[in-house]
């Protein structure tokens, strides 16, 4: 089911779109937009699965990823403008606590028109769509049950820049 999660995040990306991926973890999503042909910055708080991510884009022949560590719970103000990149979209998949306030101011300053954001929990997921209101508007949601038989399920969150 993962590989149905992936294939929903990466067909709803624009083909060649400049896409920075948060929560990358070892690249999950980074890689199936790099094989798609979106140039990508991956930023991901453990600097193990960091390296695990530029493993498997070395192993995967891929290039147009740029693995970054970076404390997501208190972004640094210049990320962006270190990636060396103005983003078309940005993918979120953060723990099940959701994406911290000052993440969320974040995003709302650095006007990345489209978002997708996966989440494992609706509660938090409800939370930060209200926090991204002010400028995004959902388009789509889309469940993906990665847990047949299980209370869990995974979201997909489309939204555009208002």
């Amino acid at each position: 089911m993962n590989h149905h999660l992936v294939r929903a995040v990466v067909t709803s990306v624009p083909e060649g779109s400049k896409v920075l991926d948060l929560f990358s973890g070892a690249g999950n999503f980074a890689l199936g937009l790099a094989a798609a042909g979106c140039p990508v910055v991956a930023v991901e708080g453990d600097s193990l699965l960091t390296e695990d991510g530029r493993r498997n884009a070395r192993e995967n022949d891929l290039t147009g990823i740029r693995f970054v560590t970076g404390d997501l719970s208190r972004p640094a103000p210049g990320l962006i403008q270190e990636s060396g990149a103005d983003f078309d979209v940005a993918v979120m998949d953060p723990p099940r606590s959701g994406v911290s306030a000052a993440l969320i101011a974040w995003i709302l300053e650095a006007h990345i028109p489209t978002l997708r954001y996966v989440s494992c929990d609706p509660a938090t997921l409800a939370r930060d769509l209200s926090r991204l209101a002010r400028d995004y508007n959902v388009s789509s949601v889309r469940v993906v049950d990665l847990f047949p038989q299980t209370s869990h399920i995974e979201s997909l969150a489309v939204l555009e820049k208002i």
